[in-house]
Order: C-alpha cells, then structure tokens, then sequence
C-alpha cells in the first residue's frame, strides 16, 4: 500500500457531543481515520497509543484550557510536525491570535461551516511537512 493510499489519520479532541459527531462524520466522508476524546486526558492517553497526521482541539475543555494542551503536546517530539488546529466558540480576536502565535495551523470558529471546514482540514494534511515527508 502507497503512502498516498493510507488514510490520514486525526485525533479530534471536543467536549461537545454535537460538534464531535459532526466532525466525525464530515472527516469520515472525506477519507480521514477519526479517533475522538471529550477531554485532554483521553486525548494525551489516545497521543500516546496512535500516530496522528492532524489533531483538531477544542479551546473549552472540561479538565484544561486546549492552549494549556496545545502546549504539552507541542512537547512530544512525535508530534514537532503534526499540525494542530484549534476550534473554538469564541469568537475573540485575543484567542484567535494566542492560538496561532502558540502555533497552530488554524484556528477555526463554530459553527463549523460544513464542506468548508473539512476543506481547510484536508488542505492542513496535504501540506503538512510530516505527510509530505511520508512519515504519516
């Protein structure tokens, strides 16, 4: 099996049931290998059982801010190339901003606008230096 063959896999971590479903199946539909947690502590245990080419994190967490997250994972040094992007119900320049200095590939606001978000999402693994380097 190609490298171009293998699905992309993303870790999707999100409190909101609506919104996890939601990426579930759009990221589903368009290719991807979804695992999902509710909070960081199933995210950073999931991090350490799978290889993710693309985590999508949630700012609101029930046990950490996703900043606080972003940056414990940022530390792994599997996870130096894997793109990170942020989704928030904030609708705040202040985070926007924290959230890419911190790093991200993308900070993303809800309501996550159907094909659009996935588009971003997919457009984030191609050019993603770990996927192009086929260490995905």
């Amino acid at each position: 099996m190609s490298a171009a063959s293998v699905k992309p896999k993303v870790l999707v971590i999100t409190e909101q049931t609506s919104v996890l479903i939601q990426l579930l199946n759009r990221l589903t539909r368009a290719g991807c290998e979804v695992t999902a947690a509710r909070n960081g502590t199933d995210g950073i245990k999931l991090i350490q059982d799978g290889k993710f080419d693309l985590i999508v994190l949630g700012v609101d967490l029930p046990d950490t801010s996703g900043f606080e997250l972003f940056q414990q994972l940022r530390e792994n040094p599997h996870l130096h190339f894997t793109p990170i992007v942020f989704i928030s119900n904030r609708s705040n320049e202040n985070d926007w901003r924290r959230g890419l200095e911190l790093g991200a590939a993308d900070y993303i606001e809800k309501p996550l606008q159907g094909t659009a978000f996935v588009r971003r999402i997919l457009s984030h693994l191609k050019t993603s230096p770990k996927r192009r380097a086929g260490h995905g």
